[in-house]
């Protein structure tokens, strides 16, 4: 019975809805337990139908889970860390690409570097089906290390060509507290010669670097001697204080799409947009908009001196081939 209601659910959300001649594809995931045999309180039944929920949304969305308690959650961690071993050593993960585009010209300045798992049976993978599991294991050094050299091998690569473009890295937590990483980051830029160096933004999440700040600030001067930069990924989403901000010494933020999304119709988004970008300024810090996914934003943004964003507006995350033939 309860499958048959899941099934119902699910082929009635799923369907395409078309707004100002763009198509929505709208699904579900559904996530579900069952009374009394897992015996529980009302508020605690709800959270484990959440973390079913959760369970459907990493395995791709569109489908329904069975909260089987903790005993099973454990074995699919197990299970999924020893397929992504089996992926580092076959080599199974790849990179995929999001443009960062310069507002008054429409042409793509640079790209953020995102990772993908081309799974052998499940096809291609976003980070949500997996990054959890990855970022706390063993295997993140060796990752974090293979897209920090793919990034950089084709961000030369476009320099050869002619195309000036910036390249936008993402550090996971783990790399933040390697020893001597700034050593490290060193020989692998001496491995691209004709790579530019300015043209390089690593992007640390903000409540990451909050971690500890005085270390992360030491590691991020260290690597701003070599020449490249760091960006604040998220801004907005956590406890930030300006004060981090400058003492990060980061050269870039990220705005977060939790705050860009409501600045269309919430006057106290529009006005908090407008005072991070007039401070980011005064401090000579690069402001990049996330989320921009209409016309009517990318409008706003430039209107209040917002020069770079990204978002679905211009393209969702795709292959380096694709990526170069983009236009608008």
């Amino acid at each position: 019975e309860i499958e048959a209601v899941a099934q119902r659910l699910l082929h009635a959300v799923r369907c395409d809805v078309t707004v100002n001649e763009i198509t929505l594809s709208l699904s579900a995931s559904v996530g579900l337990t069952v009374y009394p045999f897992d015996e529980s309180t009302p508020e605690v039944l709800i959270h484990h139908a959440d973390m079913a929920m959760y369970e459907a949304k990493k395995a791709g969305g569109n489908q329904w889970r069975l909260y089987e308690g903790e005993a099973t959650a454990a074995l699919e961690h197990d299970s999924l860390l020893r397929e992504l071993e089996q992926a580092t050593d076959r080599q199974e993960f790849c990179l995929y690409w999001q443009p960062i585009v310069d507002l008054e010209t429409l042409q793509i300045s640079g790209a953020e570097a995102l990772l993908r798992w081309q799974h052998p049976q499940k096809g291609l993978l976003a980070p949500a089906a997996f990054l959890e599991v990855l970022e706390n294991s063993h295997l993140m050094p060796k990752v974090g290390h293979w897209i920090l050299e793919t990034a950089l091998r084709q961000a030369e690569q476009w320099h050869q060509s002619g195309r000036r473009w910036d390249v936008h890295i993402n550090l996971a937590a783990v790399q933040l507290k390697e020893p001597n990483f700034s050593r490290y980051i060193q020989g692998l830029l001496s491995q691209f010669p004709q790579l530019r160096r300015a043209a390089v933004w690593l992007e640390i999440v903000e409540r990451v670097a909050l971690d500890d700040v005085p270390a992360v600030a030491a590691m991020i001067q260290s690597c701003r001697a070599l020449g490249i930069h760091f960006t604040l990924d998220d801004f907005g989403t956590g406890a930030a204080a300006i004060q981090y901000l400058v003492e990060l010494e980061c050269s870039g933020l990220k705005i977060d799409k939790s705050l860009i999304r409501p600045m269309r119709t919430s006057n106290k988004h529009h006005t908090m947009v407008h005072t991070l970008v007039d401070m980011a300024e005064s401090l000579s810090i690069k402001v990049v908009a996330e989320g921009i996914e209409d016309a009517e934003t990318a409008d706003h943004l430039r209107a209040l001196g917002v020069t770079h964003a990204q978002g679905y507006y211009f393209s969702r995350p795709v292959p380096v081939e694709q990526l170069e033939t983009l236009s608008w």
